[in-house]
Parts: C-alpha cells; sequence; structure tokens
C-alpha cells in the first residue's frame, strides 16, 4: 500500500517506521504555484492516447485525461500503461481500504509496534493501535492508488476539485510506480523503507502542490471547503502529538527533499533518486549527505536478555522525535543532527518490554552531545537508562511493563 490520501493529503496506510503512525491532520491552506524544471525522460515510449481506462462518462473521462496529461508534463514522460480509476461509494470504497488490515502479517506489524511505540513511551499504554489504524483508513481516505494491480480508488462519484486534487497525487504514484517499480525498491530496514515512502509521497505532494496552484481561486476555495466537510462527518481518532507528527513528516520532509532535488537537476535528479533511492531519513533531512553519497553505518544488534522480538533501525528522524518527547525540539535535533547509524532490539523478559538502542555519532563531539541530551531524556523518562560504549557510541534503554 503505497498512500492513503485523506482531504488533507496525509496518508492513512500502515506506519513504515519504527516509530510512525497513520495522521488525520487536515491541512486547509493553499500553496503558491510552484514552477518545475521538467527533463524528457530518454524514452522511444509513445504517449499513450488513453492514458486511463474509460470509465464511459464522458465529461469525467475528459477531466481524467486533463489531469493525465499535467501529470505526464510535469514528471516529463508518458504513462506506460492505462491506469484503471475507480469512482466508488463510500461503504465500497472503505470496504476496499480495509481488506488490507486483514493481513495477518499486517496485523503481527502493528502489534509489535505498538509494543515498540509504548516502551519508548510514545504510545500511551492500552491504546488500540490496530485499531486507531482501522478508523482512520475508514474515515480519513478518499484516494487510494495500488501498485499490485495498478488501480487507482477514489472515494465519491464525481470530479469535485478536491477529487481532482488527490487524483493527481495518485496519478503521479501510478507514473512512478511504472516507471520505477515502487513496491520492488530495495530497502534494508524500516528507517530505509520510511526514506523510500518519503520520496514517492515528496514527488506525489510536490506535483499535488504545483496543480493546486494552478486551479482557479474558486477551485481552491471549494476544495478545501470539501475537506472541512469530509472531516465534519468523522470523530477523528486520538493520535498522541508524537505519532502524528513522525505520520505527518512522510509528507513534509519527503516534499523538501524532492524540492532540493529539483532545484538542484529538475526532473532528471527526481528520476535518478528513484534509481538510487535515499538510504536513511539522515538523507532526508540532509540533502546534501545524499547527494555526497554519504551512507549511514551498519550497526551490530545490540545484545539483550529475554526473547528478541524484532531488530531495526530507528533513524535520525525517529530518534530526533523520541527526545522530542523530553527535551525542547531545537535541543532534539542538535543532538540527533551526528547521527552516523543505530539499532535496536524490542525485547521481552520476565513480563517487561524493553528496547535496546545503540546509536553511532560521526564524530567524538557529536558522541557528547547525544550521551548529554540521552542523560537529559532519562531523567525525564521513566524505566529508562543510558550509557556511553565507546566515544562515539551511545547505548539508550527503555521499558514498559
Amino acid at each position: 500500500m503505497l498512500a492513503a490520501c485523506g482531504p488533507g493529503d496525509n496518508a492513512s496506510g500502515v506506519p513504515t517506521s519504527p516509530a510512525s503512525a497513520p495522521s488525520t491532520t487536515v491541512a486547509e491552506s493553499t500553496t503558491a504555484a510552484q514552477s518545475t524544471t521538467t527533463t524528457e525522460v530518454v524514452t522511444t515510449v509513445p504517449t499513450l492516447a488513453a492514458p486511463i481506462v474509460p470509465t464511459g462518462d464522458p465529461v469525467v473521462d475528459a477531466a481524467l485525461l486533463d489531469l493525465a496529461r499535467f501529470v505526464e508534463a510535469q514528471r516529463g514522460g508518458p504513462f506506460l500503461e492505462q491506469v484503471d480509476v475507480r469512482f466508488l461509494a463510500d461503504a465500497e470504497f472503505e470496504a476496499l481500504v480495509l481488506a488490507g488490515l486483514d493481513d495477518v502479517a499486517v496485523l503481527i506489524a502493528l502489534r509489535t509496534q505498538q509494543q515498540l511505540l509504548e516502551a519508548l513511551g510514545l504510545l500511551p499504554e492500552g491504546t488500540d493501535l490496530v485499531e486507531l489504524v482501522r478508523v482512520s483508513q475508514r474515515e480519513g481516505v478518499i484516494g487510494l492508488y495500488q501498485p499490485s494491480s495498478g488501480e487507482l480508488w477514489v472515494r465519491g462519484t464525481d470530479a469535485t476539485p478536491l477529487v481532482r486534487i488527490t487524483i493527481v497525487h495518485e496519478l503521479v504514484h501510478a507514473w512512478d510506480d511504472q516507471w520505477f517499480h515502487l513496491e520492488s525498491i530495495d530497502a534494508h530496514d524500516a528507517d530505509a523503507q520510511f526514506a523510500v515512502s518519503a520520496l514517492a509521497e515528496g514527488s506525489a505532494t510536490w506535483f499535488e502542490d504545483v496543480y493546486r496552484g494552478q486551479m482557479s481561486p474558486a477551485d481552491v476555495a471549494a476544495a478545501a471547503a470539501e475537506a472541512r466537510a469530509f472531516w465534519d462527518q468523522y470523530e477523528s481518532p486520538d493520535w498522541p502529538t508524537s505519532v502524528t507528527e513522525l505520520s505527518e513528516s512522510v509528507y513534509t520532509l519527503g516534499r523538501s527533499f524532492v524540492q532540493r532535488l529539483l532545484s538542484e537537476g529538475g526532473t532528471g535528479a527526481l528520476d535518478a533518486a528513484f534509481e538510487h533511492p535515499p538510504a536513511s531519513t539522515e538523507h532526508l533531512l540532509h540533502p546534501d549527505r545524499y547527494l555526497a553519497g554519504h551512507r549511514p553505518i551498519d550497526v551490530d544488534e545490540p545484545d539483550v536478555e529475554g526473547n528478541v522480538l524484532v531488530d531495526d533501525v530507528m533513524g535520525e528522524w525517529g530518534l530526533i522525535e523520541l527526545l522530542n518527547a523530553e527535551l525542547a525540539p531545537s535541543d532534539a535535533r542538535r543532538a540527533a543532527e551526528g547521527w552516523a547509524g543505530d539499532r535496536y532490539v524490542l525485547s521481552e523478559v520476565g513480563g517487561e518490554e524493553c528496547v535496546t538502542m545503540l546509536i553511532v555519532t560521526d564524530t567524538e563531539v557529536d558522541g557528547d552531545e547525544l550521551a548529554l541530551a540521552a542523560q537529559r531524556w532519562v531523567a525525564r523518562a521513566s524505566g529508562a537508562n543510558t550509557d556511553r560504549i565507546d566515544a562515539t557510541t551511545v547505548r539508550l534503554v527503555a521499558c514498559s511493563v
């Protein structure tokens, strides 16, 4: 599931980083028109006469063709195959969107993630993460592109201004998927998966903003009114602040990363990023490091007692959000800025779940800053401790009963 977009253009899909969860925030502000330098994709593939599978409604088909041509012009090349855009009534749309949450692997991943977030103090104990995701999927999504089938699902029957904005976002996903096979992009850990998702969402969000900037003021206002009306129907889940911020960051970090790529080399630079995607959230936060070819360090799994539930990578952005829970945002960012790599283990021993994390920094000075921040974080967090392994390695442990 690549993206599930709601009125505020936030995803409500299964989280893809160690400390992320769906968001239901509505963005009612508009974005000024952006100028994008396009680089034509080198290809002999002809432009499809009908890049969208005809719906049978001439008015809708004409609107969809215009949206597809907009995406082709912005991305610099044609769709390789037709996209099947399906307009669905609420009940059918919600059933299709929720079907993915019946997968056993998805449920296990969500339950494990809930344990992780609780151990880190980012999710109140007793919170049902699966149910929150289910509610968010059911009530907070109006568009979804499925890479596995190439289908684009839309909630509703009319190509209203809000729906058109959503379709542009999802058509960008479809274009990127056809050219770069998004589901097959290799990502070795959760932080890398988040970075790849942010690249895809950043691409879709950027060109959605370009489209919104070209709409008439009346259509922009109508889209905002539609979003308000949509959200007024539902009582949104009460996501913890830190989890909401992590979810929204797949769009904000992705968009700023894509903006930097486009400023460096137009859509050719963006295409190159899909061929060689960012390997961590460090790349999203510091595009210069990505452009310079800097790679995160592979960190060995920390030794722990008990049953290991999962081991993975938190990443710089996850570390920032973790520290944010107890420190000022500026302090958290400064302490995490020297992140060079990490590895964490979620384990269970004696009825207690613990996260043990080894964080490696670029320099000894970076290690000093992180160690100090970790001590401040531990002093305010319950069931946590920290120590310095060596000049550039800090260990953090957090437990919940």
